[in-house]
């Protein structure tokens, strides 16, 4: 039952994101915003509603990968890279039903996930990645508002790390509680602030100057 809840709070996210597409700065940024909270709810389905771990971490790579393309405009070559890597001996594991599998999954996934963070950390100081007049940006709120909230992102999945980790670690049942309640006290935060970052919000602060879109 507490991992439904959960899900359906991760699900509220992404329909609070949906409901952004009026306030939009760029439908094209909402799009993406919008597909990426997409899988994550369905990431979220298989980690928190069925016992299929891998697959719940291999669609969180397309939830990467699709952030990234959002500050990028593009898939970097670094990505793809590691998304054919990650395809490749993926599937070769899965034929040859390797043991630990999921360790491999999580590898690729937090390889993804910190090109995310690098593009996202990029994106927020310049607003501007390809460094071309009139290219796509967004109002510095909007990044500032995107960093915050994978920075939490990063903080509950080193948590999640910990805890899968636990029995290494030697964590005593009460920190085991505390690890597991640090992950959702930083991703549900992460969640909520991803949905609301595609909102125009220059009309709100009255700073930012209209831009092309």
């Amino acid at each position: 039952m507490a991992n439904l809840v959960r899900f359906i709070i991760i699900a509220i996210c992404f329909l609070l994101a949906l409901g952004t597409v009026k306030f939009a700065y760029s439908k094209k940024d909402w799009a993406c915003l919008a597909v990426a909270m997409a899988f994550t709810v369905v990431s979220d389905y298989f980690l928190l509603l069925t016992d299929n771990l891998v697959l719940g971490v291999a669609t969180f790579w397309l939830v990467h990968t699709v952030y990234i393309f959002r500050v990028q405009q593009k898939i970097p070559k670094i990505t793809i890279i590691t998304l054919v890597v990650g395809l490749s001996f993926g599937i070769l594991f899965v034929w040859l039903n390797v043991n630990n599998i999921l360790v491999f999954f999580s590898a690729i996934y937090a390889a993804l996930f910190l090109q995310n963070f690098v593009f996202h950390v990029k994106f927020c100081k310049s607003g501007n990645l390809n460094k071309i007049e009139n290219s796509y940006s967004l109002p510095k709120v909007n990044r500032k508002i995107m960093l915050v909230a994978l920075t939490f992102f990063v903080i509950c999945d080193v948590n999640v790390l910990i805890f899968n980790i636990r029995d290494i670690l030697q964590l005593s049942e009460q920190n085991v509680e505390r690890v597991y309640t640090l992950m959702w006290l930083f991703y549900v935060p992460s969640q909520v602030l991803l949905g609301i970052s595609a909102v125009d919000w220059r009309s709100k602060t009255q700073i930012y100057q209209p831009k092309s879109r």
